[in-house]
């Protein structure tokens, strides 16, 4: 047996034996049923470690009620699209670089216009523009240090040199908070992809013999959504009612395996995760769009 039909034996096992179900209790549905009723079950004792391997959305007691006798109407075809760790695992680092060189330019226009750039952070705190005097004093200092001078050393040169240097600021600060919420996008993107690949990856990096980065590899996120009619009981009324499941898992394409073949070398192969519920339409009461017809 392939290590990747090893993987999927054991997680399931595992999904089973995390709800506390038996094999032979799960009847018709396949591993949706399966899926349904260990998070059910375990969602009724607020088991937080099943729930956490099997979800990243909740169903408490005490919001959603507790849910019984879950049975699977239908079930969707997989939706696949490409994971995109790679790519975005890039962005990110080329968005901090980019970051970075800005800052460094940033300080060293800073460090190059000290004096005058103090005085305008100092002046705009006050919501004043500075006096003469001010820009004389600043500029002065500024030339004794640097042993530049503004091109028209008057009163009306001075005040437009340091108008100039404001403005450049109040520009770059600008653009530091542009770089700093580009890198929070780059960082939430790749955090939002990785979310579901590390809980259904979680295993294999678990059980692998050496360290495991999942953002070095590529595959596919796969997506899938039924429909789950099931008692739910809150506040002391009992209601059937229909849920929309989706559930995704990642496949990993390219991952070095032991192979089959000659003892001692590798193959490239696909590591199959296990499936995630990633979103519950608990308030609907209806299939899951296109599910209708199908019934």
């Amino acid at each position: 047996m392939s290590r990747s039909m090893v993987k999927r034996s054991l997680v399931l096992i595992a999904v089973v034996l995390s709800g506390g179900l038996l094999v032979a209790a799960c009847g018709g549905g396949g591993d949706e049923l399966l899926l349904a009723r260990s998070f059910f079950q375990a969602a009724r004792f607020d088991d937080r470690t099943s729930l956490g391997n099997m979800s990243l959305v909740p169903f408490t007691p005490q919001d959603d009620g507790i849910a019984s006798s879950p049975s699977v109407e239908f079930v969707g075809e997989e939706e696949r699209r490409p994971l995109q760790m790679i790519e975005l695992s890039q962005a990110l680092v080329e968005t901090r670089d980019g970051e970075t060189n800005f800052r460094n330019e940033k300080k060293m226009y800073q460090d190059n216009n000290e004096e005058l750039i103090t005085l305008a952070i100092e002046s705009g705190r006050e919501g004043e523009d500075p006096s003469n005097a001010d820009i004389r004093g600043a500029t002065q200092a500024w030339t004794a240090r640097t042993g530049e001078r503004v091109e028209r050393n008057n009163n009306a040169g001075r005040r437009e040199h340091f108008n100039g240097i404001r403005d450049s600021w109040n520009m770059q600060v600008a653009e530091e908070r542009d770089w700093a919420r580009k890198v929070s996008d780059a960082q939430n993107a790749i955090n939002d992809e990785r979310s579901i690949v590390d809980v259904s990856l979680y295993d294999f990096v678990r059980d692998s013999p050496e360290a495991v980065e999942v953002a070095e590899y590529g595959g596919e996120l796969v997506t899938k959504r039924f429909t789950v009619t099931a008692n739910v009981t809150k506040d002391e009324v009992e209601e059937e009612r229909t849920m929309c499941f989706m559930v995704q898992k990642a496949d990993l394409h390219g991952v070095p395996m032991p192979s089959a073949e000659e003892e001692g070398e590798t193959t490239e192969g696909i590591v199959e995760g296990r499936w995630i519920i990633t979103e519950i339409d608990k308030t609907s009461n209806a299939p899951c769009a296109g599910h209708e017809a199908a019934e």
